[in-house]
C-alpha cells in the first residue's frame, strides 16, 4: 500500500502544479522591442466572472501584475484608477503624453476550491498593446492557465504572474 501511495505522489509531482500557455494572436509581434525611455498607460480591465460570480478586484490584480512587469523595464508606467474603456484610456494616455497603452481583458476566470472539489482553477487573459497616438494595435497575446486539480489550493491570479512577466520581458 505504501508503494502505491509513493507512486501516486511521484506521479502528481511529475505532472506539475499548473498548465500555462501563451498564444500570440499575430504571427509575429507587430511591435519592435520597447525602449526603457518609452511610457506606458495600463488600463484596469473589468473584473473576471464565472457564471453569476464576479471576482472582485481581479481586474485590478491583473493590471497590477502588468504594471509591475513593465516597471522593471521602463521609467514611466501608470495604471488607470478604475476600469476604463479603450477610448477613454486612449484619451487620458494622449493627454498625459504616453507612447503606449496596454488594454488587458479577462476572458475567463474560474476560482474553485480545487483541493476539495478536484476541479481546477482556470484563467484566460488577453493583453493588447496599442500605439497611443494612432490607436494602432501593435501586439496581442492570450495567456491561459489551468491549475492541477489534485495539488492546487491557490487562486487563478497565481497562474498568471510568471507568464505575464515572461511575455513582457520578451518585449524588451
Amino acid at each position: 500500500m505504501k508503494k502505491l501511495i509513493y507512486v501516486f505522489v511521484i506521479a502528481l509531482l511529475a505532472t506539475g502544479c499548473a498548465s500555462v500557455q501563451q498564444i500570440r494572436l499575430a504571427k509575429e509581434p507587430l511591435i519592435d522591442k520597447l525602449k526603457t525611455e518609452s511610457s506606458i498607460y495600463v488600463l484596469i480591465p473589468e473584473n473576471g466572472s464565472h457564471g453569476e460570480v464576479i471576482y472582485q478586484n481581479s481586474g485590478r490584480t491583473i493590471a497590477l501584475f502588468i504594471s509591475a512587469a513593465f516597471s522593471r523595464h521602463m521609467y514611466q508606467v501608470e495604471m488607470s484608477d478604475n476600469a476604463e474603456t479603450l477610448e477613454i484610456g486612449l484619451n487620458k494616455a494622449r493627454a498625459k503624453g504616453y507612447q503606449y497603452i496596454i488594454s488587458p481583458q479577462i476572458l475567463h476566470w474560474e476560482n474553485r476550491a480545487t483541493v476539495v472539489s478536484s476541479m481546477p482553477d482556470r484563467v484566460e487573459v488577453k493583453v493588447n498593446i496599442y500605439e497611443t497616438s494612432s490607436a494602432d494595435l501593435l501586439d496581442s497575446v492570450i495567456i491561459k492557465g489551468k491549475s492541477n486539480a489534485a495539488l492546487s489550493d491557490g487562486v487563478p491570479e497565481d497562474l498568471l504572474r510568471n507568464p505575464i512577466n515572461r511575455y513582457i520581458d520578451s518585449l524588451f
